[in-house]
């Protein structure tokens, strides 16, 4: 989800109106469309929605759309 129209590809009318989000708020969906993050990764069904106040990623539904699988690596930082 973003809530700026400049990242979309093309943009059309959602099937969603209004999601919730975290706090339980619901916010207006004002379209839908693909966005390119790279040359050769595009995502599709992404949400415009103009009252966020940050862009939010969905790392399952990147991966269920892209049939391909994020891998994880976390290393403690010693001090």
């Amino acid at each position: 989800m973003t809530h700026n129209p400049d990242d979309f590809n093309n943009l059309s009318t959602p099937v969603k109106t209004h999601i919730e989000i975290a706090n339980r708020e619901l916010v207006v969906v004002q379209g839908k469309g693909s966005i390119i993050l790279l040359e050769k990764l595009k995502l599709k069904n992404y949400l415009y929605v103009p009252t966020l106040s940050s862009k939010l990623f969905s790392v399952s539904q990147a991966t269920k759309e892209l049939n391909c699988v994020v891998l994880s690596i976390f290393s403690k930082t010693q001090i």
